[in-house]
């Protein structure tokens, strides 16, 4: 017959364990998050962007182009960028794509819910 001191060690570490994977469930279901993942992306193609690419010149550059020829210097400067500002860039813009979408179809859930 179990001692009682050994029927408490066992249950302690059973609890411990059952805690320790609902622990190991909650950390993941926080970091595979999509909104986390996203922020993630968005932070680092920022963060990227930033560092490549001056934004003030940006500016100037468009402010000193006449208003007809503006699509095609914005697509010459595409061509000619370095391939690492591209992809920040194009992070940037498919992570604002993917959070506007999915902000536009919430409101329209909530509207249509609203008007029925």
């Amino acid at each position: 017959m179990e001692t009682l001191q050994t029927q408490f060690a066992k249950n302690r570490r059973l609890r411990r364990a059952v805690m320790r994977r609902v622990w190991y469930v909650f950390a993941l279901s926080i970091v595979l998050r999509p909104a986390l993942l996203l922020g993630a992306v968005f932070g680092a193609s920022a963060i990227a962007f930033w560092k490549l690419v001056s934004i003030t010149s940006i500016v100037e550059n468009f402010l000193q182009v006449e208003v007809g020829h503006l699509p095609t210097y914005v697509s010459e400067a595409m061509l000619q960028a370095d391939t690492a500002a591209l992809l920040a860039f194009l992070g940037l813009t498919v992570v604002a794509l993917i959070v506007v979408g999915q902000m536009a179809a919430r409101l329209l859930v909530s509207y249509r819910i609203r008007t029925t």
